[in-house]
């Protein structure tokens, strides 16, 4: 190794240990400097210390200044100027001793570096130059990545370092707690002063000077600087006052002394006092805080509403409609910076401000709650507001139901249907709308949306019945077409939107003729079949009476519960039988409105309907009911005789019950068969109708127009489908008039020959295939040549009814006059045979020869009875109270007998008068009913009546709906004229029904109408002079709705519903009847005639001299007639 790298060896060697000795001398200035500073603090504290135990004199302080700055000098420079001037002065560096550090530090260094420096240093050494070269690259090379620096420790720095901070933190610390500490540092820092002793503790108050709302609470907190007093003493009085008030207050455990006065009203002074150590005085001010003398609501409810408005005086709790505008208005006790109403969900509104006057105004939409906020000029806020509420009301849905018609009805053949419907709302009404749509069709396309229709309303009306004639003949409508509607109705809420609610979708379909007649022939066939069930079970129970009667008719006193039991079952059985009339009754009701309706039947067929339904309300006659409470009652006593006479009343009830559903299923029968002739006309009338407006559409149609030729192919192949109908009720008419002897079945035959021989079903078919293969002359010449039959036809068959009632009228009259002339012949025989027995005393033996006289005509009239319950079952014209007449005859004829054979002739006589009378009364009932049949009846004028009364309805109904389109106010120069118009149609309508009700008083009927019509014509007089002075408003609505609903109520009242029903409404007609022409008949009818009216007369109840005087007048006008 060369000595150039020796040395560079050296030198890098020396380099390392100069950063070591650098190192070590700033340690040694930082550890003197962080000495120096403790020391002199420390120092600085101790005489403060002894400055605050001794309060020393200023020359005593002047000795304790020097003497630290005399100190603090030494320490400066023991500390840091000796160290200092070490390093500098001293120039020769003592690698050796920080050789030796770095050894101590590191091991594998050891004590070969400062060795290696001594051999290099010392010029004597005894080692020769290359082996101390090889050392020092030895040495250098272990060193080489060692730093010598490291073996400087600073841990004796660090923890002086703390000890200073920790030292200067509590000299400050001790300095800011203990305030005379600095009282102590002042008077030793100037030491040249005098200073006066300061007391032994200060006070600190909070909060000092304040400034309080009244009623608030105060808390003042004393705290003392210095010696800690037991108790101090709040000294305090108010404005008003001279002296102070004191109150002696001890510390709390938290050495604090704490007064708190509660519900401050007036202000006032306050000072703290201890040992003659007294605190500032403090003001306390007392500030009036704003409150609400009064204020006021106004309530203004929406508009729709119509609901008045409502002043609220200090009550801010609010009620009221969704909408509704409320205004404030209040006054306060101060002038207001601010005032305004905070609301639970955080919204404010603000008071428009003058003085101590606010107000503000805004809209509920939802429940909440507020309360006021009030600042005064001070800016002093209002203390615990009251909390008031605002509660919303639900405007509810409005509420619709449609009354009549049902869910799902077929359309009446006048194609209008009457629609009421009940509509309310909690606030009122704003409109109706009728929706519809057609739903199914086989020749139109089905609508998709609903068409809408404006039905007439009074608006703001809370609640309404709504009629309205909904005429659907503009919708050109035809079989099996179905339209489906509902209405919907709107409430008047303009807030949150007109709501509405809807009725369920109801639908109403165009029946077929078809289709209404083969329904009518059901209830028909399944009424017959009920009858003849209940005909046979009536036989049955018959039979268990018979052995009931057979069983009662022992000797014991009492009856015993097996009889009782088998008395009940009948009672029960008959009840049931009872039930199944009313049944049977309800749906013939049914059936004959429903054919009424549509048209169905004739005048004629129609009143047989009415008289047929009186028939089976009578089998649930008032005696059928006695008879059997008075069995009932029987059976809860159990006495034989009792059971046994009021089983005897129900036993003849039951056979009058029985017989009644024979003579029902009889007549049913005929009618029946006039029914079936009423068929056979609707339907010739409607085929020849249906293929003359069919022709008219051949005629007009375009053979290359396809789909339309495919639509009339369709009708035509339904009038095929009809003509089949026609044929098979032809059919079926001839089978039912097999039944009966008396009907005209050879000319019934010879018209089925001749429909036969018109071919018209395949006229028809050659008619639609000539119009598929686009031969559309050929066609309509075929259609009308099915026109001309069907029109033949129709002939044919009036012809055919004319001739069956005519014969079944002659055959009737016929039989009546026979039983007519039999029963006058009773009468007179029985007339002779009372003066026979007048003549006769008591006790005579010729007693019981006339019995036996009595009891052969007992027994003719029992012939004559089985006639009248035979010529019965043919007319309804034979009725129950001829049979209770002939009845009472022959229980008269038998006590008579009885009489007479106790030898009793005065009895005798009183029941052959009995018998007589009644035998008279049957003669004249019988009579009459003839008198009645060839008069052609007396149901026209109530069937006029009633068709009359419906017409004048739906007139009024559809005047109703006209009025109310105009009442929306003012009216314009055209709607006045049209109101012009409208009263004089009111003033028609209350002619039309001034003539009906003279007509209905003249006739009798108007005992029939529970309405008065009298009071029906004055409302209608006070609405004509309304509408001509044009005051429409809501009054005449109301009167106008009044007026209808009393017509419907006189319509409804009138019991028989005989009328024709139109396809077209027509306007109210007066029927004049004429009186029948003179009836003419042979001398002996004559004779009978008057007769008659001479029993007639007997039987109303004269006395003895004016019966004789009777008498002998109808002699002279019968001698006078001979």
């Amino acid at each position: 190794m060369t000595n150039n790298n020796s040395n560079n060896y050296i030198n890098e060697l020396k380099i390392k240990l100069d950063s070591v000795l650098l190192k070590e001398s700033k340690k040694s200035f930082f550890k003197g400097l962080l000495a120096f500073i403790i020391s002199t603090g420390v120092l600085f504290f101790l005489l403060v210390l002894s400055e605050l135990a001794g309060n020393f004199t200023s020359e005593v302080r002047t000795v304790l200044f020097w003497s630290f700055v005399l100190i603090t000098i030494l320490l400066a420079v023991y500390f840091l100027v000796l160290p200092i001037s070490k390093s500098i002065f001293v120039k020769k560096k003592n690698y050796v001793e920080a050789a030796n550090k770095v050894g101590e530090v590191f091991p594998e260094v050891k004590d070969d570096l400062a060795n290696i420096l001594q051999l290099t240093e010392d010029n004597e050494s005894y080692y020769s130059n290359s082996l101390i070269n090889a050392a020092l690259s030895n040495i250098y090379k272990r060193t080489k990545n060692i730093d010598f620096k490291k073996v400087v420790s600073l841990k004796i720095l660090k923890k002086l370092l703390r000890t200073a901070i920790v030292t200067i933190f509590l000299i400050a610390l001790f300095f800011l707690l203990i305030p005379s500490l600095q009282a102590s540092a002042n008077r030793l820092i100037n030491f040249q002063k005098e200073f006066i002793e300061p007391p032994e503790f200060s006070f600190i108050v909070e909060p000092g000077n304040a400034k309080l709302a009244k009623g608030e609470n105060l808390q003042i907190v004393v705290k003392t600087i210095g010696k800690h007093p037991k108790q101090i003493y709040f000294k305090k009085k108010s404005i008003e006052e001279t002296e102070y008030n004191s109150t002696a207050i001890k510390a709390d455990s938290g050495r604090n002394f704490i007064i708190t006065i509660r519900n401050i009203k007036n202000s006032f002074q306050y000072f703290i006092s201890s040992k003659d150590i007294t605190s500032n005085t403090f003001k306390v001010v007392v500030l009036n805080r704003p409150v609400i003398n009064s204020f006021s609501v106004e309530i203004i409810p929406p508009s729709y509403s119509r609901l008045p408005k409502e002043i609220l005086e200090d009550n801010g709790n609010i009620i009221g409609l969704p909408g509704t505008k409320v205004k404030y208005k209040i006054s306060a006790t101060k002038k207001l910076s601010k005032a305004k109403i905070i609301f639970k969900t955080k919204k404010t509104v603000a008071f428009a401000l003058e003085g101590n006057i606010g107000k503000t105004d805004f809209r509920i939409y939802k429940n909440d709650e507020y309360h006021f906020n009030l600042t005064d000029e001070e800016g002093t806020a209002n203390e615990n507001p009251i909390t008031y509420t605002i509660k919303t009301l639900e405007d509810n849905f409005p509420n619709i139901e449609l009354i009549s018609p049902d869910k799902n009805v077929k359309l009446p053949q006048n194609d209008k249907l009457t629609l009421l419907s009940k509509i309310s709302d909690d606030y009122g009404i704003s409109k109706l709308i009728l929706n519809y749509r057609l739903s199914q069709s086989r020749y139109e396309s089905i609508a998709k949306s609903f068409t809408k229709v404006d039905i007439p309303v009074i608006r703001g009306e809370k609640e309404d019945d709504v009629y309205y004639l909904w005429n659907l003949s503009n919708l050109n409508l035809a079989a099996n077409d179905v339209i489906s509607y509902f209405l919907e109705v709107f409430d008047n809420d303009n807030i949150n939107g007109p709501k509405s609610s809807k009725t369920l979708i109801h639908t109403v379909r165009i029946p077929s003729l078809d289709e209404l007649l083969t329904e009518t022939e059901d209830v028909h066939q399944k009424a017959e079949d009920d009858l003849m069930k209940t005909f046979k079970e009536a036989e049955k129970l018959k039979e268990d009476i018979q052995n009931i009667n057979n069983d009662l008719k022992k000797n014991s006193k009492k009856i015993n519960w097996d009889e009782k039991d088998k008395i009940e079952k009948a009672i029960d059985k008959f009840k049931q039988l009872g039930n199944k009339i009313d049944d049977i009754k309800s749906k013939m009701n049914k059936m004959k409105n429903e054919m009424q309706q549509n048209n169905l039947l004739s005048k004629e067929t129609l009143k047989k309907y009415a008289e047929l339904q009186k028939l089976l309300d009578q089998m649930s006659s008032e005696e059928m009911k006695k008879a059997l409470e008075k069995l009932q009652a029987s059976l809860q006593k159990m006495m034989r005789d009792q059971v046994q006479n009021s089983m005897n009343n129900f036993k003849m009830n039951e056979e009058m019950f029985q017989k009644s559903i024979e003579r029902t299923l009889k007549l049913l029968k005929r009618i029946q068969v006039e029914q079936k002739v009423d068929e056979l006309i609707k339907r010739t009338e409607k085929l020849a109708k249906e293929q003359e407006e069919l022709k008219k559409e051949t005629q007009k149609a375009n053979q290359n127009n396809k789909e339309n030729l495919d639509r009339l192919n369709k009708k035509q192949n339904d009038i095929t489908k009809n003509l089949k109908n026609l044929e098979k009720a032809m059919k079926d008419l001839k089978e039912k008039m097999n039944e009966f002897k008396d009907m005209p079945q050879k000319e019934m035959e010879k018209m089925r020959e001749n429909f036969e021989k018109q071919q018209n079903q395949k006229l028809s078919e050659q008619a639609s295939k000539q119009m598929m293969a686009e031969q559309l002359q050929m066609s309509t010449q075929n259609q009308e040549q099915i026109k001309q039959n069907m029109q033949k036809m129709l002939k044919q068959i009036e012809s055919l009814k004319s001739n069956l009632q005519r014969k079944s009228q002659m055959q009737v009259l016929s039989d009546m006059m026979k039983i007519s002339n039999e029963l006058i012949s009773l009468s007179k025989q029985q007339e002779q045979l009372k003066n026979e027995t007048t003549d006769l005393r008591s006790g005579s033996s010729q007693l019981n020869k006339k019995s036996e006289k009595q009891f052969e005509l007992q027994n003719n009239l029992s012939k004559v009875l089985k006639q009248m319950s035979k010529l019965s079952q043919k007319t309804f014209a034979i009725t129950p109270e001829m049979g209770r007449a002939l009845g009472k005859a022959r229980s008269e004829m038998s006590r008579s007998i009885s009489s007479m054979q106790n030898r009793n002739s005065s009895l005798a006589v009183m029941s052959q008068n009995g018998a007589m009378a009644s035998l008279n009364q049957a003669a004249t009932l019988m009579n009459g009913a003839m008198q009645q049949m060839m008069q052609g009846g007396q149901g026209g004028g109530m069937m006029s009546l009633m068709q009359q009364m419906q017409q004048l309805s739906q007139q009024q109904m559809q005047l109703n709906q006209m009025t109310q389109m105009l009442n929306q106010g003012k009216l314009t120069m055209q709607q006045q004229a049209q109101m012009q118009r409208l009263a004089k149609q009111q003033a028609l309508i209350q002619k039309s029904l001034a003539e009906l009700n003279k007509e209905a008083k003249i006739s009798g009927e108007s005992k029939k109408i529970t309405a008065n019509l009298d009071q029906i014509l004055q409302k209608m007089k006070e609405v004509v002079t309304n509408m001509n002075t044009q005051k429409v408003d809501d009054n005449l609505i109301h009167e106008q709705k009044h007026i209808l609903s009393k017509l419907l109520d006189a319509q409804r009242s009138i019991n028989e519903r005989d009328f024709e029903n139109k396809r077209i409404s027509e306007s109210g007609k007066i029927f004049k009847l004429k009186s029948p022409a003179e009836l003419f008949l042979n001398n002996e009818d004559k004779k009978n005639i008057i007769q008659d009216e001479l029993m007639k007369a007997i039987n109303e109840g004269y006395t003895k001299d004016y019966e004789n005087l009777i008498r002998k007048y109808y002699d002279a006008l019968e001698k006078n007639k001979n």
